[in-house]
């Protein structure tokens, strides 16, 4: 498993804390928007600390955030395309 599907995962289990067992696909959606709402927080709390970073000059914080912040948005955007996937599955 690679750093996005563990960060994924563990986005899925804090955004979504008493899914024990898979749903239908319209409560997978929902659980799949919120763990993309809270993968978009957390990018969006980075890049403030990537701006803060970036100002003070400190170049290896700044790379670290920036590293975060692109890992958040892919997973953001990963929960996009499985929320695309139930959409186009159920026609």
């Amino acid at each position: 498993m690679n750093e996005l599907e563990r960060l994924m995962k563990q986005l899925h289990r804090e955004a979504n804390p008493d899914a024990i067992s898979r749903s239908t696909p319209g409560v997978e959606r929902v659980r799949l928007a919120q763990s993309r709402d809270l993968a978009n927080e957390r990018g969006e709390a980075l890049l403030r600390r990537l701006n803060i970073a970036a100002t003070a000059g400190a170049a290896e914080v700044t790379q670290a955030h920036l590293d975060d912040c692109q890992l958040h948005l892919d997973a953001a955007r990963g929960f996009g395309e499985l929320i695309g996937d139930i959409d186009e599955a159920a026609g």
